[in-house]
């Protein structure tokens, strides 16, 4: 497993079109949203947490198809299969990179933006809360779709729609739970309901990235 991290990151800082993109494209949206809504404070800060959360799934939608592209492309997946190597450790080790390669990116960013929004320092570090305890919830969804789409050569369009829907209770509960910034904030509502999001997303999405990946070997093979 330590190897296949190792692998990802040394191709994530050869080919920095692999993350980068999806950094700049979370800063662009910010900027956007700033520029679209106006100058007015009460307003930027009322609406920050929500502005950021769909940045940042925006962000790793982006390249949701490329995350087990180049594996399925080079057959280093078909290989990982065939030879009886644990599928669980590959899905967790992949799992592990999409959180050193496009998440922790975005984690050392966010307190940024939210000062940029207005958010005061406690707000902006409960933001960055919220994203850290989801995360597992949204790297499984999002590598589950990447496994459909390993075999296509272009599928933004349909990765939005199928994961969307797995993606919306994490927005809802995510931009709660920043929201709700206080002493008692790893004890919230919002935050309990983020982590049971994070058990459904991995009894959910794990099986479903191997039987994914599965069937597009099956497909060429």
């Amino acid at each position: 497993m330590d190897a296949l991290i190792a692998r990802d990151l040394r191709l994530a800082g050869a080919d920095l079109s692999s993350w980068l993109p999806g950094l700049l494209f979370f800063v662009f949206f910010i900027m956007v949203s700033v520029i679209a809504i106006g100058p007015e404070a009460r307003i930027l800060r009322d609406m920050a947490g929500g502005l950021i959360w769909l940045a940042l799934l925006f962000s790793l939608i982006l390249k949701v198809s490329d995350l087990f592209q180049r594996d399925m492309m080079t057959g280093m997946t078909e290989q990982i299969f065939l030879s009886g190597q644990s599928k669980l450790q590959f899905v967790i080790a992949k799992a592990v990179s999409v959180f050193l390669i496009h998440l922790i990116p975005l984690l050392i960013i966010i307190p940024i933006v939210g000062f940029v929004l207005g958010l005061e320092a406690q707000q902006g570090w409960a933001m960055t809360l919220s994203v850290l305890v989801a995360a597992p919830a949204l790297i499984f969804y999002v590598l589950m779709t990447a496994a459909i789409l390993s075999r296509q050569r272009t599928g933004g369009f349909i990765a939005v729609i199928m994961v969307l829907p797995f993606l919306i209770p994490i927005l809802i509960f995510g931009v709660a739970a920043a929201e709700s910034a206080d002493s008692s904030s790893l004890y919230s509502v919002e935050i309990k309901a983020l982590l049971g999001l994070n058990l459904i997303s991995m009894s959910v999405g794990i099986p479903a990235i191997v039987a994914a990946l599965k069937a597009n070997i099956h497909q060429v093979t």
